[in-house]
């Protein structure tokens, strides 16, 4: 079995890492008020169950009760702009598909 192919499709899923990062970057942009802070409640609330399992569900339901405030704030105050921001997302979500399908090809092949 060539390992090369594998290490290729590694490398990649680092990628496709960082891109969905920035597809949550552009979703929820830095320069908006409330859409960065629900992008930072987003954020804590995965490294918290990723590291801590389910003992941290308290934790992020009072993280979560800033949600419908934040959301009603984004789209009275920050979502009229919202067409600025969605097509660079629409393109990166649609180099994200394309780089996952390659990377689940290589591994299928590999395999057999």
């Amino acid at each position: 079995m060539n390992s090369s192919p594998l290490l290729k499709a590694s490398e990649d899923f680092k990628t496709i890492v960082k891109m969905w990062k920035d597809v949550a970057k552009g979703l929820l942009p830095q320069i908006y008020p409330a859409l960065a802070e629900l992008r930072e409640i987003q954020w804590s609330i995965n490294l918290d169950l990723e590291k801590k399992g389910l003992k941290m569900l308290d934790k992020v339901r009072e993280k979560s009760e800033k949600v419908p405030r934040l959301m009603d704030e984004a789209a009275k105050n920050e979502v009229s702009e919202f067409s600025d921001f969605i097509k660079p997302v629409c393109d990166l979500l649609e180099r994200i598909s394309e780089k996952e399908t390659t990377v689940m090809t290589v591994l299928s092949q590999s395999m057999r």
